[in-house]
């Protein structure tokens, strides 16, 4: 799964992008300062299993 972004991440916000083989940021993408953008790239039926064990907590 490949994901593509040119949004903006304002000061204060946390953002976690995942994927499974690739985050593209497009011209326009753009982290204020004070923003924290997190990427993972792991495989998407690892991370579901993850994400389930998550909920379940």
């Amino acid at each position: 799964m490949k994901l593509l972004s040119a949004g903006i991440i304002t000061s204060g916000e946390e953002i976690d992008f995942r994927a499974g083989e690739e985050v593209e940021l497009l011209p326009g993408f753009e982290v204020q300062q004070n923003g924290i953008l997190t990427v993972t790239i792991q495989d998407c039926i690892l991370a579901g299993i993850i994400n389930e064990a998550k909920i379940k907590e």
